[in-house]
């Protein structure tokens, strides 16, 4: 907010509360009244576990056929 941006998003590790970890996906919007002070973050996380366990094993499948080839 100090820098002016209104949108923020990251992917980062979460822990549940059963202890397991889950890739996510966060972003948020910054809502501003008519004086342009924030009074609401608004946004979503998205469990993306299996999409980066989907590329992970593609990098490794990749590296496997280079090695091969």
């Amino acid at each position: 907010m100090e820098k002016g941006v209104d949108v923020w998003w990251d992917e980062y590790r979460f822990r549940c509360a059963d202890g397991h970890y889950v890739d996510i996906f966060d972003r948020g919007h910054i809502r501003c009244d008519k004086k342009d002070t924030p009074i609401r973050l608004v946004g979503s996380m998205m469990n993306i576990t299996e999409r980066k366990s989907a590329q992970e094993a593609l990098r490794v499948s990749e590296t496997h056929y280079r090695l091969l080839a």
